[in-house]
């Protein structure tokens, strides 16, 4: 028994798409599967803890300077930020328009990715145009990392919407 997507109006698919593709692993209905997830989270938690001083020794041991850091920021932005721009905003909003039947709803998964996208933007015009390096540049890299984080786990465990699992 399939699912024609294509015969659902645009709020049964957008009820589809909540109720069945959306859930949640730390909300899950399933006992198991919360337990399961919540394990593997604490145990990635504790791996990353024990084996912090190990990965701090070999990024010491590289001798990276802050102009090779500030370098390595801008060109992962640089090469990052067109790759997001086409591929998550515009390939996503085609997508969500032959799903939901609107290209953008201002959904809070929708308004944080644009949010993003002005933070690394913010970057890269502030390199180009008002030739910032060093501290000022990095901050709004990490602005903008925290962003990512928020749009990424904040929305989608905790805001409700189109592309949420939790419900606030």
């Amino acid at each position: 028994m399939g699912i024609d997507l294509l015969s659902l109006s645009a709020e049964q698919r957008k009820e589809l798409v909540q109720s069945y593709f959306l859930k949640a692993t730390f909300r899950s209905s399933s006992g198991g599967v919360v337990a399961i997830s919540w394990a593997a989270s604490i145990l990635f938690v504790l791996a990353i803890w024990r084996y912090g001083l190990g990965l701090k020794k070999i990024l010491a041991s590289l001798s990276l300077t802050p102009n090779m850091l500030d370098d390595i920021a801008y060109k992962s932005i640089a090469i990052g930020f067109p790759l997001f721009t086409i591929g998550g905003l515009i390939m996503g909003a085609i997508w969500a328009n032959s799903a939901w039947g609107k290209y953008w709803s201002w959904d809070p998964k929708e308004t944080w990715s644009l949010i993003t996208w002005f933070v690394y933007a913010l970057y890269l015009h502030s390199r180009f145009v008002s030739g910032w390096r060093g501290k000022r540049v990095a901050i709004l890299a990490v602005i903008g990392f925290v962003a990512v984080i928020l749009t990424y786990l904040g929305v989608n465990l905790v805001l409700s919407g189109l592309h949420s699992y939790g419900g606030g």
